[in-house]
């Protein structure tokens, strides 16, 4: 087997693609402070034939070895004896019977994770043992030929590393199990089954008692009271709300929340009496007391109903899941979400994120529910089914954290997240008439390069949801969105010297511009994508605009790339580069300047998506106009008139419902447009629209004063048209296609 075949499968083994990256940033970290060369021949990198165990030996010494052990994974680290009592937890060491020197060593043994990968203590401790071993006499290795090189590489050279990610993250091994068992599930799960094809929420009672919780008003002396009165009472939560019925003023209250927690937390008290479904059906497991729920929602009224006045996380999470069941989780252990994220969604833990994530992770499996507010709960259900559960819940995941016992970890920022979907390149254009949608492509484009997803499931994606996870990726700084204009300028886009009032004193400071500020967050944090829209990209000078960095621009130019460069920028002097997890996705409107016209140096630089109107998205019948056919024939003769750059977009007829509301369109933006493209020449709208939108007048000789004029005959006396008044007849739309 090819060397580097066997380390990609080697690394498809690990839980997820970025320990992968971990693993190998701590092994470029050691070469690079030990300064060893590939060739080096008393370095050996190995990995066992039954594919279980991966070693690298210095010296014929072992520095570093991961191991898989039933599904389990270990990293063991070189260090001395006399550090153990500094490792996080000195059980891990294991004693050896190898010295360096006179000093005795053993083996660090953790469980692999990212915590471990980047603890800065353990490191500490790894390179001091490294560093006194790399000073004893060269060694050459006895086992030369199961050498595996490619591990260096990948490494210690970027570009094998990016590629090795990239062949890691297309691993089917989730991708090959996920389907099946999905499927089984919907044809065999009772449950998963009930739920999918449910025609309401799936928790509608739970819904209309949080409803009726909200709309319940007291004052705060009653709220208070209430409070008071329950941490007198001994006695079961249930019982107390029996004694209180038709004696307090809070009576009501008392028995909404209990109802309300017995819909929510499996664990509720009077669960069976509350819970008014036969299968008594809860959101999910809490493990909070009935206590903490009572005090919690009690002060949630009496704030107001603000949500922010709980402090629970679980409590919050489960009141938001009722609100808005199709944006947020029935999933409520933050621990799960992590294992989740970390171990099936490939991707760093974000809570704000994590539903968005979630969902965009099981579109591409096709599934589906018949309610779409039961969408996450069914998700939540084939999550813990045991043929899935075992993919990401890890029993002994608190071992990870209880390693490291609360120390602060650094990640080092040497290593670029690049979006495994080929089909982006890294900078793009879509260009096209106006009202083709390019700036709603743009954004799609960016939301499937930034989750990495499938473009033809982000193109099922209704525009409500494409607007939710747009303004989301804008709010957490992974998506930015600017426009080119005339006055734009290298000071607003790269950087520049600004003026800054202070004490009615103006001074001139440096300031980052708008790519340079997002090229700072991607360096920063390179496990994730970053995105630039650029609408409109040649209403501005494009050249002065990005000066310099259109050398940057191209993928192997990049930082850390093949052929990586680096420039110096004018006003700061330092040297700035691009990096790779970054993308520019740009739209340019071809009536305002031809394609062909655009600089050759930027063109090379880009990729270019042309976007044509397509009519097919337009109705056939509003009030008996076939907008589809009108669309159609009017494109086909701007174009034998014109040419393709000056189509009619079909967003401008998207949105139409009634006959006025074309009428309007007509008026107000279609004709101007028209005027403008054939620059006032009426005779050639006729030919667009027809003869029933232009009024014929004729100018006649008696109008002009007595004077014998030659040429008259030949430049007044012809037809002149104008544009009728509207609203205009049915039947005038009609005649455009008929």
């Amino acid at each position: 087997m090819h060397s580097k075949t066997q380390l990609i499968q080697y690394f498809r083994q690990f839980p997820n693609t970025q320990l992968v990256g971990h693993f190998l940033k701590l092994l470029r970290f050691a070469f690079e402070q030990l300064q060893i060369k590939e060739d080096a021949s008393n370095l050996l990198c190995s990995i066992h034939s039954d594919n279980t165990a991966l070693y690298v030996q210095l010296n014929n010494c072992p520095i570093l070895i991961h191991k898989v052990r039933d599904r389990k994974h270990y990293i063991e680290l070189l260090c001395l004896a006399k550090d153990q009592d500094s490792l996080p937890n000195s059980q891990n060491f294991q004693a050896s019977k190898q010295k360096i020197g006179k000093m005795r060593t053993g083996m660090a043994r953790f469980q692999l994770s990212k915590p471990v990968l980047t603890n800065q203590v353990i490191i500490a401790i790894w390179l001091q043992a490294l560093q006194l071993l790399a000073q004893q006499p060269r060694k050459k290795t006895t086992h030369q030929k199961s050498n595996n090189l490619w591990i260096y590489r990948a490494a210690m050279n970027m570009f094998v590393y990016n590629e090795l990610l990239k062949d890691v993250d297309n691993k089917d091994k989730y991708l090959t199990i996920l389907p099946k068992a999905i499927q089984q599930l919907l044809k065999e799960d009772l449950d998963i089954i009930k739920v999918q094809q449910a025609n309401v929420f799936w928790f509608q009672k739970a819904q209309e008692v949080l409803k009726a919780f909200q709309d319940i008003e007291l004052s705060p002396s009653i709220y208070q009271q209430f409070l008071e009165d329950y941490q007198l009472f001994e006695g079961r939560y249930d019982s107390f709300v029996q004694s209180v019925q038709n004696k307090k003023p809070y009576a009501d209250f008392a028995l909404l929340i209990g109802k309300l927690i017995a819909y929510i937390d499996e664990k509720a008290a009077a669960k069976q009496e509350w819970n008014d479904y036969s299968d008594k059906r809860c959101v999910a497991y809490t493990g909070i007391r009935q206590n903490l729920w009572i005090q919690q929602l009690t002060q949630y009224k009496q704030a107001g109903n603000d949500l922010d006045a709980i402090r629970t996380t679980n409590i919050k999470d489960a009141l938001l899941y009722l609100i808005h069941p199709e944006e947020h989780t029935p999933i409520l252990s933050t621990k799960n979400q992590r294992q989740i994220a970390n171990h099936l969604l490939d991707s760093t833990y974000q809570a704000d994120l994590f539903t968005l994530q979630l969902v965009s992770y099981f579109n591409k499996f096709d599934l589906s529910a018949t309610s779409f507010s039961n969408y996450t709960y069914l998700i939540k259900l084939l999550l813990y089914a045991p043929s899935i559960q075992n993919l990401w819940k890890y029993t002994d995941e608190d071992i990870y954290y209880d390693e490291i016992t609360h120390q602060q970890v650094t990640e080092p920022s040497n290593g670029y997240k690049i979006a495994a979907n080929t089909k982006f390149p890294l900078n793009q254009i879509l260009y096209g008439p106006p009202g083709t949608g390019k700036t709603f492509e743009s954004i799609r484009r960016a939301i499937a390069i930034v989750e990495n997803k499938s473009w033809t499931l982000v193109q099922q994606m209704d525009a409500n949801t494409i607007q939710k996870r747009f303004d989301a990726y804008v709010s957490n700084g992974q998506v930015v969105f600017t426009t080119f204009h005339q006055a734009m300028s290298y000071e607003d886009f790269v950087e520049g010297i600004k003026p800054v009032v202070v004490d009615n004193q103006v001074h001139y400071n440096l300031q980052n511009g708008i790519l340079k500020n997002l090229c700072h967050h991607a360096l920063q944090d390179p496990d994730k994508t970053f995105v630039l829209i650029i609408d409109e990209l040649n209403r501005g000078n494009v050249a002065n605009i990005f000066g310099e960095l259109i050398t940057l621009l191209e993928e192997d130019k990049r930082l850390q790339m093949l052929n990586a460069l680096k420039v110096q920028l004018p006003y700061s002097k330092t040297l700035f580069s691009l990096p790779p997890n970054l993308y520019l996705i740009a739209t340019m409107n071809t009536t305002d300047r031809s394609i062909e016209q655009l600089d050759m140096a930027l063109r090379r630089r880009f990729s270019f998506i042309e976007m044509l109107p397509d009519s097919i998205l337009l109705s056939e019948n509003i009030e008996g106009v076939n907008l589809r056919l009108m669309h159609q024939k009017m494109n086909e003769r701007i174009g034998i008139l014109l040419d393709d750059h000056h189509l009619i977009g079909h967003s401008y007829f998207m949105n139409i419902s009634s006959l006025n509301e074309l009428q309007e369109i007509f008026k107000t933006q279609i004709i101007p447009l028209l005027l403008e493209y054939f620059y006032g020449d009426f005779g050639k709208i006729g030919l667009v629209l027809g003869k029933d939108f232009l009024d014929l007048k004729k100018i006649e000789y008696n109008r002009f004063a007595n004077f014998d004029y030659e040429g008259l005959d030949r430049a007044w006396d012809k037809p002149m048209y104008s544009i009728k008044d509207f609203p205009l007849p049915k039947d005038a739309y009609q005649n455009i296609y008929q």
